[in-house]
């Protein structure tokens, strides 16, 4: 067998191995604190959407100011625009 007569070729290819699952466990590592940190800053802004809508209905309405979410908040303008973009999707989803 050729390939056993090298074994210079064997231990470079076996440290190489080595740095490459280490370089991956550190990257599913760093990948995981990232998750973990998008997790909390959703959980977050669901968690203040909710008492944000709870104030409202406990006032018993938005006070005069439509939600920034809510498309009777869009201008004239924007509303043009948004029937504009639904217009084109449409023909589209159609071809």
């Amino acid at each position: 067998m050729w390939f056993f007569r090298d074994s210079r070729r064997v231990t470079r290819l076996e440290e190489d191995l080595a740095r490459l699952e280490r370089s991956f466990k550190a990257l599913e590592m760093e990948w995981d604190d990232t998750y973990d940190k998008l997790r909390r800053a959703m959980g977050r802004i669901v968690k203040s959407r909710a008492i944000i809508e709870e104030k409202e209905a406990a006032e018993g309405g938005t006070n005069g100011t439509a939600s920034p979410l809510a498309p009777s908040s869009l201008t004239p303008r924007q509303r043009l625009i948004q029937s504009q973009i639904a217009a084109l999707r449409a023909a589209r989803s159609q071809q």
